[in-house]
């Protein structure tokens, strides 16, 4: 064949051949390479974001489900909206460890803290397709304080604790509880609420 008379062309050919070989499996590789890496990327930003919006819920529910409380003191009625977190001790989680902020509309002593110990009688696990709830009956008692003095108190609630045997709870309730004030001139306190309070048990 008359091609091989010339040994440098067929040389070339044969680099040219290897060379586009070459490039074509380095774009291959580089092409799994970015696939891999953008694969990567993705997997990581969806564990990060699923994570986000669990705590971006809890958040949620913690702002939006606030606690409707109706205050009467000193021969009045007032309005406020409170928060309840608490911490869940016990083989059930029946022992808990709870704080609360109330806001109230008024022109002055808007802010109403607390701090209490309750018991938690509950009733037995009941699961369905979606949740699972225990009925419960708590009886407590607690540390009053605002801007103008303390207190303490004794309280009871009725509702449902929802949630297993996990770390999160929710404590949809109504409770009811009345403030003994220290100083004798500052008028003691009832309160009644109704909404959803946010449990943790962290053991």
């Amino acid at each position: 064949m008359r091609i091989f008379r010339y040994p440098a062309i067929l040389i070339l050919l044969v680099l040219v051949t290897c060379d586009s070989s070459n490039s074509q499996d380095l774009n291959l590789m580089e092409t799994r390479n970015l696939q891999f890496q953008s694969l990567s990327f993705k997997n990581d930003y969806l564990h990060k974001q699923s994570n986000a919006n669990s705590y971006l819920f809890i958040g949620s529910i913690a702002v939006l489900f606030s606690t409707p409380t109706f205050i009467y003191e000193d021969k009045k009625v007032y309005f406020g909206l409170g928060r309840e977190l608490s911490l869940a001790f016990g083989k059930k989680g029946e022992f808990r460890l709870s704080a609360e902020y109330t806001f109230i509309f008024r022109t002055r002593l808007k802010h109403h803290f607390r701090v209490s110990g309750k018991y938690d009688i509950l009733s037995n696990l009941n699961t369905t397709e979606w949740i699972s709830e225990r009925e419960f009956i708590s009886i407590g008692t607690g540390y009053f304080l605002d801007e103008d003095g303390n207190g303490i108190f004794p309280e009871i609630a009725a509702g449902y604790r929802i949630g297993n045997n996990g770390s999160i709870y929710f404590y949809p309730y109504m409770k009811l509880r009345h403030t003994f004030m220290v100083k004798k001139e500052k008028p003691d306190n009832t309160d009644f609420s109704l909404g959803l309070a946010i449990g943790f048990k962290p053991f």
